[in-house]
């Protein structure tokens, strides 16, 4: 299936995604901030990114700028907790991360995950 890099602070978050992920045949990376994720994409052949947006070290926002801008073709869902959409919609696009960025609430559900992750890599084109 397809490479996917989940980022969050939070490990327990990215253990339950990674399972969700891995079960369904994908090919799961996991990176607890921006800092390691640039860092994975830059070494893995990563085609969808999945990451928090407030983390403590190198914010999930401005991390869907830089693969925006450094690597076009891997898509992007963003997900937070408790933020209402309007401020996240708010805060993507000041980014300038907003154009093709999935956003899932946590907590997520199974069945949204595995559709985000197909529709993001539908609009990639894959």
């Amino acid at each position: 299936m397809s490479a996917i890099l989940i980022v969050d602070d939070v490990p327990v978050v990215r253990l339950v995604l990674a399972r969700i992920l891995k079960k369904a045949g994908h090919s799961v990376y996991e990176a607890g901030s921006g800092v390691e994720a640039l860092d994975i994409v830059a070494h893995r052949p990563i085609e969808v990114l999945l990451t928090d947006l407030w983390m403590p070290e190198g914010d999930g926002i401005a991390l869907l700028g830089r693969i925006k801008s450094g690597h076009p073709r891997i898509a992007r869902i963003a997900m937070s907790g408790g933020t209402p959409h309007t401020s996240l919609g708010a805060s993507l696009a000041a980014a300038g991360a907003v154009e093709g960025v999935i956003v899932l609430t946590k907590p997520i559900e199974k069945a949204d995950l595995l559709d985000a992750i197909e529709r993001s890599l539908a609009e990639a084109g894959r």
